[in-house]
């Protein structure tokens, strides 16, 4: 299941336990993309622009959303890799 991402303005004001919950995991999620985007480029040393592309056309944002739960149990090294594996199995060039 895909993780929906609300626009910022949505997301503002008085919250339902659940809802709060919501929006942590969303926050939770979306940190770990920044992170693993950072560190992928930085492996890479693709722009901006081409490590994204790379993570469209390999349903990279997609992978880290629907499968949090595993990948921040092993860190962001082992995410990485399996980035990196992800995009290897669906042929994606990034180098």
């Amino acid at each position: 299941m895909a993780i929906l991402f609300c626009a910022p303005s949505r997301m503002m004001g008085i919250f339902t336990r659940g809802e709060e919950r919501f929006r942590d995991m969303i926050d939770e999620v979306l940190y770990m993309q920044v992170r693993l985007f950072r560190m992928f480029r930085e492996r890479t040393g693709l722009t901006s622009r081409a490590a994204n592309r790379a993570f469209v056309d390999g349903g990279v944002w997609d992978f880290i959303s629907e499968c949090y739960d595993v990948l921040h149990l092993s860190g962001d090294d082992a995410a990485l890799q399996d980035v990196f594996a992800r995009l290897d199995y669906v042929g994606v060039s990034y180098r």
